[in-house]
């Protein structure tokens, strides 16, 4: 299986939500040539956001990048798999 094509599937669910690890979140990007994709917690306790010198600046999403593909690339990975499955329909 292509990675390109993966990733590209996965670019059509940019804004769905997903229920994974306890939480639910927010597929926000989906970065092709590094094979990644990455989701944000929804309501979730924001983390502060420290600036280049250390001091606290803002509220931020708490963030989460998976592996799409699997080490073989041939497939999804074991992490897209479970995401997949937790999927949430309106």
């Amino acid at each position: 299986m292509n990675t390109v094509s993966i990733a590209q599937r996965m670019r059509k669910m940019i804004g769905d939500h997903f229920h994974y690890l306890d939480q639910n979140w927010v597929l926000i990007e989906v970065l092709e040539q590094e094979d990644n994709l990455i989701l944000a917690a929804v309501n979730s306790h924001a983390p502060i956001q420290a600036d280049q010198y250390g001091q606290a600046t803002r509220r931020v999403p708490e963030t989460l990048t998976l592996q799409i593909s699997d080490p073989e690339g041939e497939g999804y990975s074991e992490d897209i798999l479970v995401l997949l499955e937790g999927r949430l329909t309106d």
